[in-house]
Order: C-alpha cells, then structure tokens, then sequence
C-alpha cells in the first residue's frame, strides 16, 4: 500500500510555510508527480535576493508559458528559488508537503496551462511554492512498522512517516506522536511536531 496523506487534516495556517518548491531537476518533464504527505528537508535555503536584479527576491523564472519561443515575446512563468526535497533516513525534515507536485493531470494535459484545475486537484505546478506544514493533526495511510497509541512517529527512508527507530548506526528522527494504532484501512492519526 503507498504512503497517502488522507482528507482529515487539523492545523492552523500560521503553521504552514509557503516559501519553498520541490526541486524536480532529477525527475522527467511530463511524469513530475510528487504526492503529498511527503516529509521534506531544505536543498536550497530561502534568501530575499536573486541573480537577476530585474526579479525583486527570492523569484526566478522557471520557463516559457509556451511551448514556443516566438522572437520579441518574454512569457516567462515565475517561481521561487529557495527548494525542498524528501527527507532521507537520519535527516531532519522542515515539515510535510499539503499539496502533490505534478506538471500534468490524470489525461496527460500540462497543468501550467490550467492551473485552475490544478487547484482543483490540490497540487502545485513544479517551480511553484508548496505549502509545507510543520504541525498539526494528520490521517495518514500507510504508515512504516507498527504504529502504536502514544509512540513516537519517526521520518524513515524517502519522506515517509514510520513507528521505527532507525537501524544502527543510522536513528530515525522522531517528528511527533501517534494518536492511535492504524486501523483496518491502515490510516492512522498523527500529531506533526516539528
């Protein structure tokens, strides 16, 4: 069963940091689907400046809104500079992504064309900020091991959520607590504390 974040979420919007997007460089245009629920670490840190002295800070351009480059047209789309990526074993995640990374729908269709309907689908265009979160009540689906009422939930291998401590000489690092033991559909509720 994959890692899901489920729709009962309990948090407060002064907790969500909307300052960073997922860096995507080694994934393939047209197959960019990150999902949310993915517990995240900082690649690239938040600065109030930029290369380009034309750009204000902490925007860049992340490509044409076209799939042409017509001469003496600039449509360029913005995004942020400052990037997240999934949390490995041992690392310290800045906190868990609300909202999926994806560049095209379920139909294959680009999304930087309808980002309408990627609001819709509660995902962000690649290049975008991505609201992490860093606290609150969460169901989650498919949690690593067992998790128990009361234990320690742990961010474990590529961003996901687990009930294990880590193997020697590599600890998990604990992310806040289980609010019960997962039930028949394997969701369990998860209280974010980081």
């Amino acid at each position: 069963m994959a890692y899901q974040l489920r729709p009962f979420r309990d948090y407060d919007e002064h907790d969500v940091l909307n300052l960073f997007a997922y860096d995507t460089t080694n994934l393939t245009a047209g197959q960019i689907q990150v999902p949310k629920g993915v517990l995240v670490k900082i690649a690239t840190g938040w600065k109030n400046y930029d290369s380009g002295a034309i750009l204000g800070g902490g925007i860049d351009f992340i490509g044409s809104a076209g799939t042409l480059a017509p001469n003496n047209v600039v449509s360029q789309r913005f995004g942020v500079i400052a990037k997240v990526v999934a949390a490995t074993t041992g690392e310290t995640p800045v906190g868990m992504m609300l909202y999926d990374v994806r560049d095209v729908d379920e139909n294959g269709e680009l999304l930087k064309y309808k980002p309408r309907k990627a609001a819709e689908m509660q995902a962000v265009i690649p290049g975008q900020a991505v609201p992490v979160v860093t606290r609150g009540v969460f169901l989650v689906q498919g949690v690593l091991g067992t998790p128990a009422a009361g234990g320690t939930a742990y961010a474990g291998l590529t961003g996901q959520i687990t009930a294990s401590t880590g193997t020697h000489p590599i600890s998990n690092v604990a992310i806040g607590k289980f609010l019960g033991a997962a039930d028949t559909n394997g969701e369990t509720l998860v209280k974010l504390a980081l």
